[in-house]
């Protein structure tokens, strides 16, 4: 059966199999919270192919927001730094299809001709399709049918799951133009906020300076600052506060601490700026949240 889950955070699963790097997983993303409440930023090597059952589901990538509504698919290329949100009052319902590019380099050749080259392009970082044109209606029909099929026939589907995945890429890489430039720089700066945010989560409930966190990431305040901007479009500060009170969402939700815990427990000294911050982000106080979501 098609494994179904429901969270407001879509964690990085399993693969089916240490020889089988491939996740075909229908989840439902709860809009039982603010729009403004996000799932954590992740990055990994392999591809996504979404598909929207209901709702709409947004995906901020390195900064840049796709959104997809029912019937159309988002396609996510590999080591991008993405979270994913519900942009509407119901909860969003997707299909995703993660798999390693391992599973579409069965030769050297094919790697290094086929696979690579989108992989590398600077211009394919993540593409919204929708109904209407032939290739497109092919690919988004594909990828319901891989669901389709995985939740009727369990691994017995997995032969035309591979078919259709190899003939999803097929069409990616005969219309998605070249840049001509590889991603070596953005590999470069992806590895240094990977470091940041590792920090963050590392440290978000500890005090944390500016200073501390670019230091961890091994770049001048100036520099870790204009990378926060290209790729989350947030401040270092902003973020870090953004992260802090996302965490305490899931403590006023799950616990009985006061407020006055929570907001220490996230790393917040003060917790009346704790509240401020909260009001402003969610429109709300954390104990309105609280008897509100819990």
């Amino acid at each position: 059966m098609l494994k179904r889950t429901r969270s407001t955070s879509h964690a990085k699963l399993d693969y089916m199999a240490p020889d089988m790097p491939m996740i075909i997983q229908r989840t439902t993303l709860s809009a039982s919270a603010p729009r403004t409440l996000t799932t954590d930023y992740r990055w990994h090597d392999d591809i996504e192919y979404i598909y929207v059952y209901s709702g709409t589901l947004s995906i901020n990538v390195d900064g840049a927001v796709y959104s997809a509504s029912e019937g159309q698919v988002i396609i996510l290329n590999s080591r991008h730094l993405h979270s994913m949100y519900s942009v509407t009052g119901d909860d969003c319902e997707y299909l995703n299809i993660t798999f390693s590019p391992v599973v579409l380099s069965a030769a050297p050749y094919i790697e290094r001709t086929f696979v690579k080259p989108l992989l590398e392009n600077e211009g394919f970082t993540a593409m919204v399709l929708k109904l209407g044109q032939d290739w497109s209606d092919r690919i988004i029909n594909g990828i319901r049918r891989i669901g389709d099929s995985y939740e009727q026939n369990g691994y017995d589907s997995l032969m035309e799951s591979m078919s259709i995945v190899y003939d999803i890429w097929n069409m990616l890489y005969s219309r998605i133009p070249r840049s001509g430039e590889s991603r070596s720089n953005g590999k470069h700066e992806l590895a240094i906020m990977r470091l940041m945010i590792d920090h963050i989560r590392g440290h978000y409930n500890a005090k944390m300076t500016l200073e501390s966190l670019c230091r961890a990431g091994g770049v001048s305040v100036s520099y870790g600052s204009k990378l926060f901007k290209k790729y989350l479009g947030s401040s270092p500060v902003d973020f870090v506060i953004d992260y802090r009170l996302n965490k305490s969402t899931h403590l006023l939700k799950h616990t009985g601490a006061s407020v006055k815990e929570v907001a220490a427990k996230v790393g917040f000294v003060n917790s009346g700026y704790y509240a401020k911050r909260f009001r402003e982000r969610f429109g709300m106080t954390p104990s309105e949240f609280r008897a509100r979501y819990s």
